[in-house]
């Protein structure tokens, strides 16, 4: 027999009509816990929630989300003297803007991580801009109800190009509106089912910029619906269309502001460590509009052991130059040039970085006290240099050679970190006053000598640079080497092979075993080095201009 539904106390919507019972005579069939006496109301309130559990989970809407910013954003220092247009959403000169642009297009789309919202059939969707502090104004309306073809089901999506309903008179073609202010225009970009559910309809919507002006614009996207607006987070950005480049008015310099320091290597003097320089610069461009938050410019002397950093001490008018004028003092230990210079890099928070250098000088620099050891050669000083001489009893190994002095005579160069033939005018060379080391004639001669504790009757010697190319025996060839063991032998014959039939430990005789590489194998014979102290003497004789040794070291 039918239900029928009578009006009681309350009527049907105050939910006291009962089902009552069904034609197969039971409820206890199905899903739910019905009775015949389960009200209409309490049944579909079931129904409903179990259709609730069974459904996917809805698109998310835009309320509070972040719309996806297409260009890149920057990060800057404001400076004084822009237009208001600038100073907008409480912000002054001196502070920090983080959303800086550099070109007037962009496109805000709909929100991370899902790139969707919904309901993807109901209300307006509206476009607002707030232009250089004027307040959010509507600029575009779509009205997405009214274009929703509702005979398009899933998994079909919508043909925008025929959603062609806006509002207000705005000007829209093929799903796309046109700012009312000539600067963009709004569009859906795809509406379609939401996890395959015809019931859930979703959206994806994007705001196409192409005329911004400079200073503060910010945007919002907005999904007007019956139950209330749903708004995205105002989108905040600031133009600059500024096309200055950096660039120096005045490029780095560097002047000797005092010398204290004495270093000195074969008679040349090098500014070390103490010595203080004059440096300036002066740059253009880099405060317009916005400037670099941690490093407008930074400058490296090579005889400084870091870069530094230069920022404004105050906030700056965005057309001032930036002038750098100050005394730094040397501090860069294991460093040596023969052109030390000032390094300067100009920086923007988007403008590429414009770098340049002081002019070249032949400004000498060394950092390195005494380096060499007894068993290795770095051609950085010359506290085991030893005169020319016979070497006839074992000498001190250190401090005999005057690194002050002036090379005379038939003394060989160390310059450049090499060993060479003197053949080098530095008169022009800064510091000052040093000596010009060209017109030298004949042979002239480097001496030092190894040491080691435990006795040897052999070495291998490695010789750097293009020496070995030019070795031969004595009185020949481009260069000479020979090796003396103090109070045993006499100047034995490197460039010349050892023969144990003639070799007594006489000047002249040969010593050289084999060459690999750079390391010559030279044998003593039957001496030993457990006679001369512990020491070897070399003396290399550079015969001309055409070589030179960059390192020099014993393997005992």
């Amino acid at each position: 027999m039918p239900v029928i539904l009578t009006q009681r106390e309350g009527g049907v919507g105050s939910g006291r009509a009962h089902l009552g019972v069904p034609s197969d005579g039971t409820y206890e069939d199905g899903l739910l816990s019905l009775t015949p006496s389960t009200s209409i109301a309490d049944a579909t309130d079931a129904i409903n929630e179990v259709l609730a559990d069974l459904a996917p989970a809805q698109p998310g809407t835009l309320a509070n989300a972040e719309l996806v910013n297409s260009a890149t954003l920057y990060t800057g220092i404001l400076p004084q003297g822009l237009s208001s247009n600038w100073y907008q959403d409480g912000k002054s000169a001196g502070d920090t803007l983080y959303d800086v642009i550099n070109t007037s297009t962009l496109t805000l789309s709909s929100p991370n991580p899902s790139d969707i919202f919904g309901p993807g059939d109901e209300g307006f969707l509206i476009a607002k801009h707030n232009e250089a502090g004027a307040g959010l104004n509507i600029v575009a309306r779509l009205d997405i109800e009214a274009n929703f073809d509702e005979t398009v089901l899933g998994p079909a999506v919508q043909d925008l190009t025929t959603w062609d309903n806006a509002g207000a008179g705005d000007v829209v073609a093929d799903g796309v509106v046109l700012f009312s202010n000539s600067k963009g225009s709004l569009q859906v970009t795809w509406c379609g089912w939401h996890n395959n559910f015809n019931a859930w309809q979703r959206m994806n919507a994007a705001l196409n910029i192409n005329n911004l002006d400079e200073g503060f614009n910010s945007f919002r996207l907005t999904h007007n619906l019956v139950a209330g607006d749903k708004n995205s987070k105002i989108s905040k950005v600031w133009y600059d269309d500024d096309t200055y480049t950096l660039s120096f008015s005045a490029l780095p310099t560097v002047v000797e502001n005092t010398i204290n320091s004495s270093k000195y290597i074969s008679g040349v003097r090098y500014y070390s460590l103490t010595d203080t320089f004059d440096i300036s610069y002066t740059a253009e461009n880099v405060f317009r509009k916005c400037y670099h938050i941690s490093q407008v410019s930074n400058y490296r002397f090579e005889g400084k052991n870091s870069s530094v950093i230069k920022n404004p001490t105050s906030v700056p008018v965005y057309t001032d130059s930036f002038s750098i004028s100050e005394t730094i003092s040397a501090d860069r230990y294991d460093y040596y040039d023969i052109d030390t210079r000032l390094q300067v890099t100009l920086n923007h928070p988007w403008k590429a970085s414009v770098s340049a250098q002081s002019a070249s000088e032949n400004r000498l620099y060394c950092g390195y006290g005494n380096v060499s050891t007894d068993k290795l050669e770095y051609c950085l000083d010359e506290n085991y240099r030893l005169p020319n001489g016979a070497y006839d009893t074992v000498p001190t190994l250190t401090g005999q050679w005057n690194s002050q002095a002036t090379l005379s005579g038939a003394q060989a160069l160390v310059f450049n970190r090499h060993i060479e033939y003197p053949n080098v005018d530095l008169t022009s060379s800064l510091p000052s006053g040093n000596p010009n080391y060209t017109g030298f004639a004949g042979d002239c001669y480097y001496l030092r000598g190894f040491y080691d504790s435990d006795p040897h009757n052999n070495v291998d010697l490695e010789i750097s640079g293009d020496f070995i190319n030019g070795l031969s025996s004595l009185g020949s060839g481009d260069v000479n080497l020979e090796i003396k063991l103090p109070s045993q032998t006499g100047w034995l014959d490197a460039g010349k092979s050892y023969n144990v039939a003639v070799f007594t430990g006489s000047d002249g005789d040969g010593c050289l075993l084999s060459i690999t590489g750079d390391v010559l194998n030279i044998t003593f014979g039957t001496f030993s080095t457990s006679l001369s102290g512990g020491v070897i003497v070399i003396r290399v004789t550079f015969r001309n201009s055409n070589r030179y040794i960059s390192y020099l070291s014993v393997g005992w």
